[in-house]
Order: C-alpha cells, then sequence, then structure tokens
C-alpha cells in the first residue's frame, strides 16, 4: 500500500531526525498525529521499530 502525502512528509521529517514534537510544529499538525502517521508507515514499509524504518527507507533510497 502507497504512503499517502502527509505520511511521507511526516517520514521527511522523522529521516532527518524531528521529534514528534517537532515534526508536528513544522507540519501544523499534533505530536500524537505524527505517532499515528509513524505507526501506519511502519505497519506498510514493514518496519519493526524506528531503526529498522531508518534502515528501510536508506536501503530504498540507495537502490533509486
Amino acid at each position: 500500500e502507497p504512503l499517502t502525502r502527509r505520511e511521507r512528509e511526516v517520514l521527511e521529517q522523522f529521516t532527518a531526525g524531528a521529534s514528534n514534537k517537532e515534526a508536528g510544529r513544522t507540519l501544523g499538525i499534533s505530536p500524537r498525529t505524527i505517532e499515528d502517521h509513524r505507526a501506519n508507515i511502519m505497519k506498510k514499509l514493514g518496519a519493526r521499530n524506528a531503526a529498522d524504518l531508518i534502515r528501510i527507507v536508506m536501503t530504498a533510497s540507495r537502490a533509486n
């Protein structure tokens, strides 16, 4: 299942090292909403934890 536009924005913030609070401030949404989006992203990409998510994203970006 492809990521939504907002999920891609949250993923971009996350991979840049932003906290949920910082990402929420940048995107104009609550930190709790960021957590929800991140959970959806992890489920869609099959990540078990935050480090696994970063590994998946880095591996995919090298392949492109």
